[in-house]
């Protein structure tokens, strides 16, 4: 009997889900309860929201290479390959337009955080289904 060979650097599914939750859930927190209700105060907090807005982008980007970094070193740059590595590569990419356009953009901070609330909803989806395959 031939065991298959485990990567040594492996990204088991509860720390890919812990990471998922700090930076999608933390996003959507600013993006769909946080900023709408610091803008309902009359806009009297535009500083915090810009703030909050890129601390959880950044936290986003930390959390999703991390994640990337993971997959990179277990499969190479073949796992670019496979949807899910696609789609944290767009995910890291919107988030770095995300954090550098809160700065010469302000304006636009619902746009990028939509967008970027959108992709992490696609990530966790993809990431579930696949993790529920490899259960069962």
């Amino acid at each position: 009997m031939v065991q298959k060979q485990v990567p040594f650097i492996r990204l088991s599914g509860i720390t890919l889900m812990l990471l998922q939750t700090l930076w999608c859930g933390g996003i959507w927190i600013v993006a769909y309860l946080v900023n709408p209700v610091l803008v309902r105060t009359g806009g009297k907090y535009p500083d915090i929201v810009i703030m909050l807005s890129q601390v959880m982008i950044g936290l986003a980007l930390v959390c999703t290479g991390i994640v990337l970094a993971f997959c990179l070193a277990e499969r190479g740059f073949r796992a670019l390959r496979h949807a899910y590595e696609k789609l944290l590569v767009a995910a890291m990419a919107a988030q770095v337009v995300g954090f550098v356009g809160l700065v010469y953009l302000p304006v636009m901070i619902d746009v990028f955080l939509a967008v970027i609330a959108l992709l992490a909803v696609f990530v966790v989806i993809y990431s579930v289904q696949h993790l529920r395959e490899e259960k069962g």
